[in-house]
């Protein structure tokens, strides 16, 4: 797992190093010239204009100028504000890349937002906001834009844009350590670290989250042995409706699950279009002999659902409907195990809150849902649990499809079957989830998506 950061503990973190003798015109250098050589590796033949502000955002582009121009490439600078810190005003006079106004910057192939970073803590005005409305128009002519740690215009703390106007970016450079604002969405782009050698001392902080790899699914996948019958693997019934229903219980099977039932009526057992013969059927739960519930997809009414929240004594996966269902309950926690998987609109039901204020700090959305059982928010860069949080994979645009979230839920409730712990189960799921959808294509579907985690499990 890779921890991360809120930028204010980086710049802490920056700072400490300062204070034992660490120069910081060293830290700028590392930082400019890790992220030129990026920038030479991949934009061999580029030209670049690196928008400059007026601190030590604006001296790391100084630096990234003078390495650029060093290599052959054709650099302006745009001096949005003059420079002002020590080391800003060194690198600016040691660069020789030529200055241009504004409106000189028409056609250059990458453009590089060097202007505030995590300094920033307003929305920008004056030359800022022209600049950034200039970048905007750059990039809708076709050229990629980078931005050092965090856009100008948005909010470094919690990633969240402080107002109208922000630069839009294919991607972000994040010096010295991943931070949290970055992971809010997938606004950002590419996200590429830079080492500075924030390592060479002790960290002083504790993480804020932690990004999963694919290394921690391998380390947390469930032990099975050679002996294991069926039952051993998991039985999960899937209390669900429809399409919804058939998508979960394929999940919760190619995931491991020795045995899958659907819990409905035998009249819409029989509407039901597309099941593998493997799927059971039945029209009440069983304590015994489900060791999981997948509640939710396709329900819209549940008389039983207030008893088996409070009481059924196994994990259960609420999702969809189910979420509906427990924002109109007046009791709505449990002392057994619950997973809850809202996207942003249920998350909002929820909370009795506008879905965009989930979407502007979902970090402190999901915090605030553990307090109805352990929680995922489903959405770019999935944020899981507990802190300090998980943070999946970034997924894809593809999963934002009818029934993604419901094979995701039998994909938890699989693992749960299992005996995995939640935040495991709900790790794991989550991030095979993200990384089969990063391998769908224009048109895939839900139905595709069973396929590409098949394959990516093999």
């Amino acid at each position: 797992m890779i921890p991360v950061y809120t930028s204010k503990d980086v710049r802490r973190w920056d700072q400490l190093l300062i204070e034992q003798d660490f120069p910081s015109h060293t830290l700028m250098e590392l930082a400019g010239k890790g992220t030129a050589e990026y920038l030479h590796q991949h934009h061999p033949a580029a030209s670049f204009a690196i928008f400059c502000g007026s601190g030590n955002n604006g001296g790391d582009g100084y630096v990234i100028a003078r390495w650029l121009l060093l290599w052959g490439h054709d650099v302006s600078i745009v001096c949005v504000s003059s420079p002002k810190t020590q080391d800003a005003i060194c690198n600016a006079k040691w660069c020789s890349a030529p200055k241009k106004s504004l409106y000189e910057i028409s056609n250059e192939h990458v453009v590089i937002d060097a202007m505030l970073g995590t300094g920033q803590n307003r929305e920008p005005i004056g030359r800022y906001q022209t600049s950034i409305e200039h970048i905007i128009k750059l990039h809708e002519k076709g050229s990629t834009v980078y931005a050092l740690d965090v856009p100008t215009g948005v909010n470094p703390d919690t990633g969240a844009p402080f107002g109208d106007i922000v630069v839009p970016v294919d991607g972000c450079f994040s010096f010295g350590k991943p931070k949290t604002a970055l992971y809010r969405n997938a606004s950002m782009g590419s996200i590429i670290h830079i080492d500075i050698g924030f390592d060479l001392i002790t960290p002083p902080i504790t993480p804020d989250a932690y990004l999963i790899e694919q290394e921690d699914i391998l380390r947390w996948w469930p032990t099975e042995k050679p002996s294991f019958a069926k039952w051993n693997r998991g039985h999960v019934a899937v209390v669900a409706r429809g399409g919804a229903a058939v998508l979960a219980a394929h999940a919760a099977l190619i995931m491991g699950a020795g045995l899958v039932s659907i819990v409905c009526s035998q009249e819409d057992w029989n509407s039901m279009k597309g099941l593998r013969p493997e799927i059971m059927h039945t029209t009440s739960i069983s304590r015994s002999r489900h060791d999981c519930i997948v509640f939710g997809p396709g329900i819209t009414e549940y008389e039983q659902f207030s008893e088996l929240w409070q009481n059924y004594p196994k994990p259960m996966v609420l999702d969809a409907g189910g979420i509906s269902l427990l924002a109109k309950q007046k009791e709505q926690s449990s002392s057994y195990d619950r997973v809850l998987t809202p996207h942003s609109a249920e998350a909002g039901r929820l909370l009795n809150i506008p879905r965009e204020d989930v979407e502007k700090n979902p970090f402190a959305a999901v915090k605030e849902l553990q307090k109805f059982g352990f929680s995922i928010l489903k959405g770019p860069y999935t944020k899981i649990g507990e802190k300090p949080l998980w943070i999946a994979p970034k997924g894809s645009i593809q999963l934002a499809t009818a029934g993604s979230g419901d094979i995701l839920a039998g994909m938890i409730g699989a693992l749960l079957a299992k005996g995995l712990p939640k935040r495991e189960s709900s790790a794991i799921a989550c991030s095979i989830h993200a990384f089969a959808g990063m391998s769908m294509k224009k048109g895939d579907t839900a139905s595709d998506l069973i396929q590409k985690i098949k394959v990516y499990l093999t």
